[in-house]
């Protein structure tokens, strides 16, 4: 089945609604359509696979437990996100409570393999936290790992469709405007790929 990334999906609706009166097929349904977008946005946020997989057992056991009060709105992926948005958040502050424990932790292995395509996620991701504010990350993670639309991310975060158009486009232009000027990238030559078309 495919990631759910639609503005406005009556069959999505349908499963959230199915499973709130207890459904146990729909439930398993809205999972396979739903589990990837909810990864993949959870991370983005954590940026460790082991708490975004909790993240996504979290959100469907939420999911489950919320269903029979859901009020269809017209953007059920929105409401789906929200919900793993607030459980990165309540991750997020778990781990900041053991990051004194992390400091004495063994450093990592030097002889480990050298993986190109996680030294560009690790760029891609220091760029996220380096040039962009919070809210302009959230916004930025929500479209791009979580497929939203900007109606969708405007109702996660509170805000109007129209200033999250705007944010969206000036964090895209900052991260443009640094990508280019970032020495490690111009120095790749032909090789360097545009992440921010």
């Amino acid at each position: 089945m495919e990631d759910v990334t639609m503005n406005h999906d009556p069959a999505l609706e349908d499963l959230i609604q199915r499973t709130g009166r207890g459904d146990m097929k729909a439930f398993g349904e809205l999972y396979e359509l739903c589990s990837r977008s909810v990864f993949a946005y959870a991370l983005s946020v954590l940026r460790k696979p082991d708490p975004a997989g909790d993240v996504v057992q979290d959100t469907f056991l939420r999911i489950w437990r919320s269903a029979p009060s859901y009020a269809p709105q017209g953007r059920p992926m929105a409401w789906v996100l929200r919900i793993a948005r607030n459980l990165c958040l309540d991750e997020l502050r778990r781990s900041a409570a053991f990051s004194a424990a992390e400091d004495d932790a063994e450093p990592a292995d030097a002889s480990a393999s050298f993986d190109a395509d996680a030294v560009q996620r690790a760029y891609l991701q220091t760029l996220l936290d380096d040039v962009l504010t919070g809210e302009e990350r959230e916004i930025v993670r929500l479209r791009i790992y979580g497929g939203l639309s900007h109606a969708e991310i405007a109702q996660v975060l509170g805000l109007s469709s129209a200033v999250v158009r705007w944010k969206y486009a000036y964090a895209l232009k900052k991260l443009r405007k640094r990508y280019a000027d970032d020495e490690w990238t111009s120095s790749k030559g032909s090789e360097r790929k545009d992440l921010f078309l």
